[in-house]
């Protein structure tokens, strides 16, 4: 590679670093901040005020089920049609939008008001995660994704342990002067959304090929980089291969079985706080034990997304994390549920960085859903919204506050699930790995044919990179481009150097 092409490359990277990571990063904070606080209130006196503890809590398990039947239903319309929008005015708008709803919550007087502000919250958050996950995996490469998708998705970590260090100064330090304590959260919280929101109309992206403020020749390399690896980047419209890459792959039914097991994963630490007041600790310091639990799952987070784009691997990452968390919730059956307390810790803590499975395994979904942007921006919403509805049905069920902290049904089905889970993984692992019922492009190829393709290798001339009209009008501009042709051979070069299975089961 060229000096010249590799410092287009290093400051398109640093732009994407500095403007798009850390704002959507930020933003999946106050989004945790907002989704998540229920519990934190609950403590705080909502379960009093608002009559939330009735019939062992199940009012509160109410209230997160009308938040995810919204979102559910919002988030796959939301990201059908994000391909067509402006991701740098949506996604700004949409935080302003949930954070004032969920600053109208500390107004709430019976639990009908906060469900009704819990279905409206579900609403403007459904097109947040599904659209970020999308515009990341429109920008980076493969070898990049999951070090930025694990970033990004330690936002909810940070603003889960920033609820924890807000409930517990509202017990302890901050009098908020006959306001209670619950709704100064509610408030606080939300107005955070909106001051955070406004920057981003500024700093982020739209798409590669019309992000106004990126000099041409950092857009046009953002794309032939991606076209190299057989990923289609411009709006083509929808096409009958949309539906047949969604109903008629496997893969799509087995990513359908994964992702809900996986929002089990971490039922034991986000229920935290109520297995540590259910078993004699003040709220206060209930509150602070929650802090650290989530800060380690943040700094651990990365790690774990850095290790999978290192050895160019999903497969492994996800099969060994399944398999290692079963065992951790096996721990927590002894004595019947009602494991001693020093035993839950370590098990929290050990299970955190293994929160890191879920957007390792949206990085596979990017990638096995690559050769068709409609086709991946509908994957990534169904798959979430399926993740999100079904454990929070079951979890009126299985995982209520009456019941902290044995939780036997919920611990004994999360094993379970996470067995099941480790045999679906293994399933889509070796399809893969022998290129079975790969995905196709509306003309038929998979995303290993175009990637072959693009880069000549199966014999034919090599797709010369189309420059933008606004270049090819100024002939004189083209010359000082760097040589496009020589990141493609860079490229090539990488991929004989790495190994086949690796390549094939990324």
């Amino acid at each position: 590679m060229s000096e010249e092409l590799r410092k287009v490359e290093l400051s398109l990277r640093r732009k994407l670093d500095i403007r798009l990571l850390p704002w959507v990063a930020l933003g999946y904070i106050v989004n945790g901040l907002d989704r998540n606080n229920l519990n934190f209130a609950y403590v705080l006196g909502a379960d009093d005020d608002l009559n939330l503890k009735a019939n062992k809590g199940q009012p509160l398990a109410d209230a997160n089920l009308y938040f995810f039947i919204t979102y559910v239903i919002f988030q796959v319309i939301g990201n059908s049609m994000i391909p067509r929008l402006r991701p740098s005015i949506f996604l700004p708008s949409i935080m302003i939008i949930w954070g004032l709803i969920a600053a109208a919550m500390a107004l709430c007087q019976r639990m009908e008001d906060l469900f009704w502000l819990r279905a409206a919250l579900g609403v403007a958050e459904a097109g947040y995660y599904p659209a970020v996950i999308y515009l990341l995996g429109t920008w980076y490469t493969k070898s990049e994704l999951g070090l930025r998708l694990t970033i990004f998705t330690l936002g909810a970590q940070l603003g889960s342990a920033l609820s924890g260090v807000i409930s517990a100064a509202l017990l302890t330090y901050i009098k908020p002067g006959g306001f209670a304590a619950w709704r100064a959260l509610f408030a606080a919280e939300g107005l955070i959304s909106v001051v955070v929101a406004i920057p981003g109309f500024w700093l982020l992206p739209d798409f590669p090929t019309n992000t106004k403020w990126m000099p041409d020749k950092e857009r046009e390399l953002a794309v032939d980089r991606l076209e190299a690896q057989g990923n289609q980047v411009k709006y083509t419209g929808y096409s009958f291969s949309i539906i047949k890459n969604i109903l008629i792959s496997p893969y799509f039914y087995l990513f359908l079985c994964v992702f809900p097991i996986l929002n089990f994963l971490p039922a034991i630490i986000s229920n935290f706080i109520l297995a540590l007041t259910s078993s004699g600790w003040n709220k206060t310091t209930a509150s602070w034990m929650t802090v650290p639990v989530y800060v380690f799952a943040a700094l651990t987070l990365p790690i774990m997304g850095y290790s999978s784009d290192r050895f160019k691997d999903r497969f492994y990452h996800s099969l060994g994390g399944a398999l290692f968390s079963m065992i951790l919730y096996c721990f927590l059956l002894v004595n019947g549920g009602n494991q001693p307390i020093w035993l839950l810790f370590i098990v929290v803590y050990v299970l955190a960085p293994m929160q890191s499975l879920y957007p390792i395994t949206m990085g596979w979904v990017n990638e096995t859903w690559r050769v068709d942007n409609q086709t991946r921006a509908l994957a990534i919403a169904l798959f979430n919204a399926f993740a999100n509805i079904v454990p929070n049905f079951a979890n009126r069920y299985i995982w209520l506050a009456g019941d902290a902290p044995v939780w036997l049904w919920g611990k004994s089905i999360t094993v379970g699930g996470l067995a099941f889970l480790a045999a679906v993984i293994f399933t889509m692992g070796m399809l893969q790995r022998y290129g079975l019922l790969m995905p196709v492009d509306k003309d038929g190829k998979t995303a290993l044919e175009l990637e072959k393709e693009h880069m000549g290798v199966t014999g034919a001339e090599e797709i010369p990179i189309k420059v933008s009209e606004k270049s090819a009008e100024v002939p004189e501009k083209v010359e000082e481009k760097p040589d496009m042709n020589e990141y493609k051979v860079q490229v090539e070069e990488q991929k004989e150097d790495s190994k086949p299975e690796a390549k094939e089961t990324a």
